[in-house]
C-alpha cells in the first residue's frame, strides 16, 4: 500500500509536467478546467455557465464581470377551445410552443362559443392581446371558457348587485368610443404612453359618495404636489392579497410618491426598462400595494382650497415587477402615467369629441369657455 501511494504521486507529477494532470475526481484530459485548490477538475462546458462546481468557486472567478444572461420568453401551449397568432417577434415563422424568444405579442383568439375568463374585461369577444418581454408578461395567459349569450328582455329589469354584472352587454352601450395614444405598442414599447380615455355613450349621474376628480396641468402645481413625502389615493376592485380574491368592495389605499432616483435604485435593474419618461413611482415594499385588478385606476392627490378638499389626479396605475409564483408583486413600488406628460392628447380628444369648447389660436379662452381677443375682455363681459 506505501508504494502503490508513491507511484500515484509519482505519476502524477510525470504527467503535469507533459502538459496534462491528474483530477481527483476521475477526470484525466488536457480537455478540463483543474480547480486552483484540491485536485478536482470539471468539464471545460462548464466554466462560467453560472454554476460552481469547483469547490473555490474558481470555474467562475474570472466571469463574475458578466452580465448574466436576460431572462426569456417561453411560448405557451395554444389554450383549450382557443389558439393564438404570434405577431411581433425576432422570429414569427417556423415557431412552435416552448421556443424561447427574447419578447413576443401574441394574439390570443378562442373558438366559436367561448370567450375569455371575466378577468378581461376587453376579452368578451374572444380575443386579447398578450405581451411578453424578459419574462415579464402584461396579464397572464388567457384561458377560454364556455360561453352563453343572455339576450335582453324588455320585460326584465336587470340590475346588477355585484361588483361585475354578468349579464352580456352588446358593444356600445356604456362606452361609445376608446381612444389610445397613436405611439402606444404596449409591451413592444415598454407601455410608454399608457393611458386611454373613455367616451360614454350617457353621462355619470354623480352621487354623494361618488363625484369626479379635478384635471390641472400646470406644472408648478403637478410637482408641488408630487414630491417625496406626500400621499395620493388610490381606488380599486383588484385582488385583495398576492394570490387572493378580487375584491366584491371598492378598495382605497394611500400610497405615498417616490421620487425618481429612489424608483430606480429599488426597483430591479430587469424592471427599469419600463420606468420610461411619462412615469412616476408610489407606493411601499412592505406588502400594501396594488394587484391585478387595479390597473387603469387613477392616483389622486388632495388640494385645500377655500375650505374645501380638491382631489386631483396626476397619474393612471400602469406596471410593476412580477413574481413567477405569484399573481402580483406587494412588496414592490408601482409606476403610474403621468397626466400631465398627456395634456395635448387629453385636449385634443375632448375637443374631438365635442366635450369641451376650443379657441382659435388668435383667441383667448375664457373660464366659461367663451372666445375674446384678449384676457381682459373675459372679466368685463361677465
Amino acid at each position: 500500500m506505501f508504494v502503490f501511494c508513491l507511484f500515484l504521486v509519482s505519476f502524477a507529477t510525470k504527467t503535469v509536467a507533459s502538459g496534462s494532470y491528474f483530477c481527483g475526481n476521475g477526470y484525466s484530459s488536457r480537455r478540463e478546467f483543474k480547480c486552483l485548490q484540491g485536485s478536482d477538475c470539471v468539464e471545460k462546458e462548464n466554466i462560467c455557465d453560472g454554476s460552481k462546481d469547483c469547490g473555490d468557486g474558481s470555474d467562475e472567478g474570472s466571469c463574475m464581470s458578466q452580465e448574466p444572461p436576460k431572462p426569456v420568453c417561453i411560448l405557451p401551449p395554444y389554450p383549450a377551445h382557443g389558439t393564438y397568432e404570434l405577431y411581433h417577434a425576432p422570429e414569427v415563422n417556423n415557431t412552435e410552443p416552448g421556443q424561447a424568444l427574447q419578447f413576443f405579442a401574441l394574439r390570443v383568439t378562442c373558438a366559436r362559443g367561448y370567450g375569455m375568463t371575466e378577468d378581461y374585461d376587453n376579452g368578451y369577444n374572444g380575443t386579447l392581446n398578450v405581451f411578453c418581454v424578459n419574462n415579464v408578461w402584461s396579464i397572464p395567459m388567457p384561458k377560454c371558457v364556455r360561453f352563453c349569450r343572455l339576450d335582453p328582455d324588455p320585460s326584465i329589469r336587470y340590475m346588477c348587485y355585484g361588483r361585475v354584472c354578468k349579464n352580456y352587454v352588446a358593444p356600445g352601450r356604456l362606452v361609445k368610443e376608446i381612444r389610445i395614444p397613436a405611439l402606444f405598442h404596449g409591451a413592444a414599447a415598454n407601455f410608454q404612453e399608457d393611458i386611454a380615455l373613455l367616451i360614454l355613450t350617457n353621462p355619470f349621474t354623480y352621487k354623494t359618495y361618488v363625484g369626479p376628480v379635478c384635471l390641472n396641468f400646470d406644472i408648478v402645481f403637478d410637482t408641488l404636489q408630487l414630491q417625496q413625502g406626500n400621499f395620493g389615493k388610490v381606488a380599486g376592485w383588484g385582488l385583495t392579497a398576492a394570490n387572493g380574491v378580487a375584491s366584491q368592495f371598492l378598495q382605497v389605499v394611500e400610497m405615498p410618491f417616490i421620487n425618481e432616483k429612489s424608483c430606480v435604485n429599488d426597483l430591479p435593474q430587469s424592471f427599469r426598462p419600463y420606468i420610461t419618461g411619462d412615469k412616476f413611482c408610489a407606493g411601499y415594499t412592505n406588502g400594501t400595494a396594488l394587484c391585478k385588478g387595479d390597473s387603469g385606476g387613477g392616483i389622486v392627490f388632495s388640494e385645500r382650497e377655500q375650505g374645501i378638499d380638491r382631489y386631483y389626479l396626476r397619474g393612471i396605475v400602469s406596471t410593476a415587477p412580477n413574481l413567477e409564483d405569484q399573481l402580483c408583486n406587494d412588496k414592490t413600488y408601482t409606476t403610474f402615467t403621468r397626466i400631465r406628460r398627456h395634456e395635448d392628447f387629453i385636449k385634443n380628444a375632448l375637443v374631438d369629441a365635442n366635450l369641451v369648447k376650443s379657441c382659435p389660436p388668435y383667441m383667448f379662452q375664457c373660464d366659461d369657455d367663451t372666445c375674446e381677443d384678449q384676457e381682459a375682455d373675459c372679466k368685463e363681459n361677465k
